[in-house]
């Protein structure tokens, strides 16, 4: 188990370092000023340190009750309490009827990036997970 919380872990640490790079790469591309905008990968940064910590707080929970939710699962979680944490702010800019306005665009891309980020950290503990089942596998031969 000890193995298997630090691979989730480094799934999480991955996830932060990750997301924050492809915003600032959108954000490098699109028309929009920086100031405030400029700042935002560094708060996507925070805003990932903190869902880590709240994640790993909801695995220890789960381990306490002896349910233990596989890779793919955990970062399932990772981005529920992610999405949970930006998602009204954004989602009342993508419910606005002004698609022209750049926060709506922002906000519209932020997301996208969010579930492109998410799919990239599911293929990531999948691939942990069966690199995880090899090494218990070879153990067993040995």
């Amino acid at each position: 188990m000890a193995t298997r919380g630090l691979h989730i872990l480094l799934v999480y640490i991955a996830i932060s370092f990750v997301h924050p790079i492809l915003i600032a790469g959108y954000l490098a591309f699109s028309d929009l000023s920086g100031g405030e905008v400029g700042m935002l990968p560094i708060l996507i940064l925070l805003l990932g340190f903190v869902t880590t910590g709240g994640a790993a707080l909801v695995l220890l929970l789960l381990h306490l009750f002896r349910v233990l939710p596989n890779y793919s699962w955990a970062v399932v979680i990772y981005f529920v309490i992610y999405f949970l944490g930006i998602g009204s702010e954004y989602l009342n800019s993508l419910l606005s009827e002004n698609w022209s306005h750049p926060g709506t665009q922002l906000a519209f891309w932020l997301i996208i990036i969010g579930l492109v980020v998410m799919y990239l950290g599911i293929l990531f503990a999948r691939l942990l997970e069966r690199s995880a089942k090899r090494a218990e596998a070879g153990k067993e031969t040995i």
